[in-house]
């Protein structure tokens, strides 16, 4: 099975995403192919090298341009019958297939409450991580 990644090398988040899904593939035996997704030109020559050589499946980026063009990447994946994956939920709402995200609305009101033991004179680095439960 091959997996295209959309992905932004200038966000974090999207670096620990690739590799997550490289070492993931790896274990079971998929290819990665990664590419390279931060501006409206770099989506558009992505689109039509995915149209060449459809994937099995497409990882989308949950940031601009990929957002905000959700309705395009849904309609352009359901023609070539690909399965999308996202950690946008709202780009799931345009038409991708799966998204797996942390639920914002726990995420506010955890970071709510870590804000007010801070407020309350606990130091910063006396707060633990705390890691999402619900998604």
């Amino acid at each position: 099975m091959r997996i295209a990644i959309f992905w932004r090398p200038d966000n974090p988040g999207s670096q620990l995403g690739k590799q997550g899904l490289e070492a993931a593939a790896r274990g079971l035996g998929f290819a990665v192919e990664p590419k390279i997704v931060t501006t409206e030109e770099e989506l558009d020559t992505a689109l039509s090298g995915t149209a060449s050589n459809p994937p099995d499946a497409w990882t989308v980026n949950p940031g601009p341009p990929d957002v905000l063009r959700s309705q395009e990447i849904a309609a352009f994946a359901i023609e070539y019958r690909l399965l999308t994956f996202t950690v946008n939920p709202v780009m799931v709402r345009a038409g991708l297939s799966i998204a797996l995200a942390p639920r914002n609305g726990d995420m506010v009101r955890r970071a709510a409450a870590i804000v007010a033991k801070i407020l309350g004179g606990e130091k910063p680095a006396d707060i633990p991580v705390e890691q999402p439960t619900t998604f």
